[in-house]
């Protein structure tokens, strides 16, 4: 059992570690010239989020997008590459209707949601911005994409419907139908 004097001493310091990391933070603002204020509007949209999006197949490189919401507007969003050591950050300038879901198999090139005419289709947009964009369209769009583990085929996801002619003025309830499609990575098959 402790002793008395032993038993306060634990408790001032408890005491006193509580203090310190109470008022220090606000102490330390002060000192250094900041003002606390109300979370407000302002201190949102200056809020950044980031996530790992896709690692490339030799696994030296990581795509990864910051989002934010900005003064007005939808979200922005900035896509990135980065060595997996955490150096040579690097910005992609990339279409601005572009999704990149993941690196193709040789790593030069992503692919992902493209949006053309108002449909989603695959894209496959290369780093070299030398290089041309290969656009994979279905009818309808493409609601999702995966690749083979060989890297040489897509399997899409499409509604196989006929587009309605009427569908600007007439909405209808109804279950989602979708179709796989399979198409060879260089939109030949």
């Amino acid at each position: 059992m402790r002793s008395r004097p032993r038993r306060n001493l634990v408790r001032v310091i408890i005491f006193g570690l509580f203090l310190l990391a109470r008022f220090g933070s606000a102490w330390a603002a002060r000192a250094a010239g900041v003002e606390k204020h109300p979370f407000g509007i302002n201190d949102y949209s200056a809020l950044h989020q980031a996530r790992a999006v896709a690692i490339s197949p030799d696994g030296k490189t990581i795509l990864f997008v910051v989002s934010y919401d900005g003064d007005k507007g939808n979200t922005k969003r900035e896509w990135y590459l980065i060595d997996a050591s955490g150096g040579n950050r690097r910005k992609l300038e990339l279409p601005e209707s572009f999704e990149p879901q993941d690196f193709m198999k040789d790593g030069a090139a992503l692919y992902g949601k493209l949006d053309v005419a108002k449909k989603g289709q695959l894209g496959i947009v290369p780093l070299d911005a030398a290089k041309p964009t290969l656009i994979i369209s279905l009818a309808n769009g493409v609601s999702r994409a995966a690749i083979s583990p060989d890297g040489t085929r897509f399997a899409l996801n499409s509604d196989p419907r006929a587009k309605d002619p009427l569908a600007e003025v007439r909405h209808v309830v109804e279950n989602d139908v979708s179709s796989v499609y399979v198409s060879s990575a260089n939109g030949g098959d």
